[in-house]
């Protein structure tokens, strides 16, 4: 319902777009998924490293009109309940574990990935659920790729304190001396870390900045929607 530099299916409201047109958005995704619209759980992303757990039996059914909070990851064993993260060139990482049938969701540009909110997702499906590592599955989602992620002496920085003597596989210096990031190899690298194999992951490929199709902050300077990347355990009374 969006029309402008937000046209198509922006599920933002806070990227200057019209509430109705985006809550109508929200809708159709949801009847598209064979849920309400409040079945939809999104947390306020701040770019760092606090994870939201919902876990079942501290809940009679299935929690509706849940308050946004500040964090970037969320956990649920919750059949129904589906988990997003919005976003426009930073990397969405999605989580599941078939055995203890558990999902997860986390935002993670640059500043997330340097925090490690992708490990400390992992830690809160292992501490908080009982999910053994060898049981996860982790996907890393469309995000700007390294052709298009230019970046200053901050990230540049933040990259050799986290990753060390690998910091040559996740920052590429540019013949102007410049350095790209590399979001999806930086995030496989941490979830490896944490102990999860290389054949436990999938990394989409799909840079935002390249493809039309998706919403990008750094192509459109800022003036763009946000697309929402999700994941939701099946209600088996559905």
């Amino acid at each position: 319902m969006s029309e402008g530099e937000w046209r198509s299916l922006n599920l933002g409201y806070t990227v200057g777009d019209d509430s109705d047109a985006v809550k109508e958005n929200r809708r159709r995704l949801a009847e598209a998924l064979g849920i309400g619209i409040d079945d939809f759980v999104l947390n306020k992303q701040v770019h760092g490293s606090a994870v939201r757990v919902f876990k079942r039996g501290l809940y009679n059914e299935v929690p509706t009109n849940i308050p946004p909070k500040e964090a970037d990851g969320l956990v649920t064993d919750i059949p129904g309940l589906c988990l997003i993260v919005l976003v426009a060139d930073c990397t969405p990482l999605l989580f599941c574990d078939p055995v203890k049938q558990v999902v997860a969701v986390a935002h993670a540009g640059w500043r997330g990935t340097m925090k490690e909110i992708g490990v400390e997702t992992v830690h809160a499906m292992t501490d908080q659920f009982g999910c053994k590592v060898s049981d996860i599955r982790a996907g890393i989602g469309p995000s700007i790729g390294v052709c298009c992620y230019e970046v200053g002496d901050e990230v540049v920085e933040a990259a050799h304190q986290v990753f060390g003597v690998d910091v040559g596989r996740v920052l590429i210096q540019q013949k102007s001396g410049r350095y790209h990031l590399d979001l999806w190899q930086a995030n496989r690298l941490l979830l490896i870390r944490a102990g999860l194999d290389n054949s436990q992951l999938e990394i989409s490929g799909l840079c935002t900045s390249c493809r039309p199709e998706f919403y990008s902050h750094r192509r459109d300077q800022g003036r763009t929607g946000r697309f929402g990347a999700g994941i939701m355990l099946k209600d088996p009374r559905v």
